[in-house]
């Protein structure tokens, strides 16, 4: 019993290292195949194919020495591209089609005594490069940058010029050409594009381009409360708005300014005040003084180029710049009522009782309120009849150009700056006129006779002549214009001879037609060729009692002689 159990222990050991035996043997047989098969993979070629920034592909190389021994693609016409592999990157050796699937044929070559390996993969070439901004602004000092999609490895300009870049990666902006440094400079541009070096060029395509265009300027006018009300200009000047001389003057700019110094700018004529800035785009001219006189036109010179006002674009005027407004016409009212109360009128005007009379250029704007009244009690009717108070008249034309004769200005019969200057500066020192108030009145009734009616009377009555048919006298009421003691009066008589007859005492009212002396052998009737002529001496007596600005009224055959009317007052 003993000896039969312990030969069974001696069989069940040695079954057991059998097992162990043969399983070590498994284990290790396993693991040679391991070595053999991981040996075979490292040793085997093999390649696999990625994307590449630059080349057509990217290539990484499995096995040992394994190379690449051909490589090409096929394209969709059928034809074959050889490719050479730099850096493990593919290149074509001539340009390919943008856009473009095609298949990719590698051939990789191991140890010699292993067969090369055929791998195949379709690729695509990066699309046709396409602008994404065919209007490009362009700021100054750069030049024109283009935007593209896909990226793009070279440009050119085909149209104008020869501009190119070619670039080390492919990028979507390019810029291409000179930096541009002009406001207002633009152009057209015909460009095209290699996404990449390899490819073929893609179709031409067009951009315009353009930089910041110049700055620029306009006016407006404001209100005394700085309410403006918009004034219709252009750079050059000229304005339809109202204008006081203490209006604020608004200068708009066409963009926000980064650098700007009023101080650098010339008003003309020169008025007291300080510029102001409202925002980055305006600057407010505020008067500090009374402004200036009424019709006064007015220049503002701001200087250009890049030393003048910069704008934070970095444009700047194209060259210096000249903004021009005119003060407004004072009222025609106010201008009657000073000449009034100076003298130079046949009326005279008073102010209403307790209401103020300013001297102030305001006053020019809004007149107090007051009244005219006839200076003289005889006033001849045709001259009353000419009157009108707040309108434009010949009286008041004629009185304007008495005050420009005694103030030593151009005697055009014009309310312009200097006259309202002048009348202020007289009506302040109360500088009345010392000349008597004379009318001339012709009529053409036979015998013609002239009238010299002065400050209340008939100083003067005398035949005279006046045109004949085909040179005959101007009709109507005129102002004298001109005088003179003596010329050589020269022309052509209506039957076609000439004349230079020498004149004397010449008192001109329209055109060449004057009051002058010039010996007849009777007067009263039609004889000269144009001008109301009279006796020499008597002449003299006339030139002596008329003045610049006197009106002449020259009434038709039928009219009747000047007879003095009532004192009253005809027209305000």
């Amino acid at each position: 019993m003993v000896a039969r159990t312990s030969t069974a222990r001696k069989s069940h050991r040695h079954v057991r290292a059998l097992g162990q035996r043969l399983l070590w043997g498994l284990v290790f047989s396993l693991g040679v195949l391991v070595v053999i098969l991981g040996l075979g993979w490292l040793m085997w070629p093999r390649v696999s194919v990625g994307a590449s920034s630059t080349a057509l592909a990217q290539i990484n190389l499995g096995g040992v020495n394994a190379h690449l021994t051909e490589a090409s693609v096929n394209l969709q016409d059928g034809s074959s591209v050889a490719l050479v592999s730099r850096q493990n990157q593919l290149w074509p050796v001539k340009s390919l089609p943008a856009g473009e699937s095609m298949q990719l044929n590698l051939t990789v070559q191991g140890p010699k005594w292993l067969p090369p390996q055929v791998y195949h993969q379709m690729v695509t070439t990066p699309g046709v490069p396409r602008l994404t901004n065919q209007n490009v602004s362009v700021p100054l000092g750069r030049q024109v940058e283009l935007e593209w999609s896909p990226s793009v490895a070279a440009v050119q300009a085909v149209k104008p010029g020869t501009w190119s870049v070619h670039l080390a990666q492919p990028t979507t902006m390019v810029s291409l050409g000179p930096a541009q440094s002009t406001p207002g400079a633009s152009g057209t541009w015909a460009v095209q594009a290699q996404a990449r070096s390899w490819e073929a060029p893609g179709p031409v395509q067009t951009v315009q381009w353009h930089t910041v265009p110049w700055l620029t300027a306009s006016l407006s006018v404001g209100t005394a409360t700085g309410k403006g009300t918009s004034v219709a200009t252009s750079t050059s000047g000229g304005n339809t708005g109202t204008v006081l001389p203490t209006s604020p003057i608004t200068v708009h700019w066409s963009m926000p300014l980064s650098r700007v110094d009023p101080n650098h700018w010339l008003m003309t004529p020169t008025e007291p005040g300080q510029w102001v800035k409202d925002t980055s785009q305006a600057w407010t001219f505020h008067p500090s003084g009374s402004g200036l006189a009424p019709d006064t036109p007015v220049t503002l010179t701001i200087p250009g180029g890049a030393q003048g006002p910069l704008a934070a674009s970095g444009s700047y005027l194209e060259q210096n710049l000249q903004l021009s407004w005119r003060v407004s016409q004072a009222t025609t009212l106010r201008l009657q009522q000073w000449l009034g109360e100076l003298g130079y009128l046949p009326v005279t005007w008073t102010p209403t009782a307790g209401v103020a009379n300013p001297t102030t250029w305001g006053s020019a704007y809004q007149p107090p309120t007051g009244s005219f009244s006839w200076r003289f009690n005889n006033t001849p009717t045709p001259l009353a009849n000419l009157w009108q108070s707040g309108w434009w008249n010949v009286i008041t034309q004629g009185a304007v150009m008495q005050f420009e004769h005694q103030h030593g200005l151009t005697v055009d019969g014009i309310a312009g700056p200097q006259v309202w200057t002048a009348l202020q500066a007289a009506v302040l020192a109360n500088q009345v006129n010392s000349t008597p108030y004379s009318y001339v009145y012709v009529t053409e009734t036979q015998p013609e006779t002239l009238w010299l009616w002065q400050n209340g009377q008939v100083v003067l009555t005398t035949k005279v002549n006046t045109g004949v048919t085909g040179a005959v006298t101007k009709l109507g009421t005129h102002p004298v214009y001109e005088r003179l003691p003596f010329q050589v009066m020269k022309g052509q008589n209506p039957n076609g001879q000439s004349y230079a007859d020498p004149v004397s005492w010449i008192n001109y009212f329209w055109g060449s037609d004057a009051v002058h002396g010039f010996t007849r052998a009777a007067y009263g009737f039609p004889q000269s060729a144009g001008c109301v002529e009279l006796p020499p001496t008597i002449a003299q007596q006339a030139y002596l009692d008329l003045h610049y600005g006197a009106l002449v009224t020259v009434m038709p055959a039928g009219s009747p002689p000047l007879v003095p009317p009532s004192s009253q007052i005809q027209g305000g």
